[in-house]
């Protein structure tokens, strides 16, 4: 749980009071895929709250990372874990 929070942390607080850079320009993953508002989590609200802010909205999740990154094509990757 401190793990989550911390990366929650991250993405929230340092990277985006920080720069220019909007919610919608960020990709949230976890490992159930893409974080979006049309996942079963979401919808009977069992999704973490600092994954909700980050939903993707009215798309349906991408499963996989390399499916994630042939779709989005992101400039940069960054990876928390909150397991060892």
């Amino acid at each position: 749980m401190v793990e989550e929070a911390k990366a929650a942390g991250v993405t929230e607080k340092k990277f985006l009071d920080v720069s220019h850079y909007r919610k919608t320009n960020i990709w949230l993953i976890d490992s159930k895929g893409t974080i979006t508002d049309t996942r079963a989590d979401f919808k009977d609200g069992k999704m973490a709250d600092h994954k909700i802010p980050f939903a993707r909205v009215g798309e349906e999740p991408i499963t996989d990372l390399l499916t994630t990154i042939k779709t989005v094509k992101p400039t940069a990757l960054m990876g928390l874990a909150g397991q060892a």
